[in-house]
């Protein structure tokens, strides 16, 4: 029996204003998602660096829990990427969805982006 595997752009490359916060679409995490971030900085890096912060909930998103976070760094014209799994039975066994929240980046825009691998059935 194969797996059934879904794609999901849960945010398309967008900037991130300094000060700002963008919030990712929801993806279903059923039997298990594997979430790719990535901040860009510009040619003049941030003040402070934007930090990727992966978001869970179990009421359908009233309320956000911060399962993990991830800081890029402020170097000048640098991508950073960041994976998050989330895993039936392990860390996102008990969350139905999960999004990734961009923010805290001062002094410049940063670019964001997150896309999600799921597993939807075995």
């Amino acid at each position: 029996m194969a797996l059934t595997k879904s794609y999901t752009a849960m945010q398309a490359s967008t900037s991130n204003a300094a000060g700002a916060t963008t919030n990712s679409s929801n993806v279903t995490i059923g039997y298990g998602a594997s979430i790719i971030a990535q901040v860009t900085n510009g040619g003049t890096g941030p003040t402070v660096a934007c930090n990727a912060n992966l978001q869970v909930s179990t009421d359908g998103g009233t309320t956000w829990l911060t399962r993990d976070s991830r800081t890029a760094g402020t170097a000048n014209s640098t991508n950073y990427t960041f994976v998050f799994d989330l895993g039936i039975g392990g860390a996102g066994g008990d969350w139905s969805i999960a999004r990734v929240q961009f923010t805290a980046n001062t002094g410049q825009a940063v670019t964001v982006q997150a896309d999600a691998y799921s597993t939807t059935g075995i």
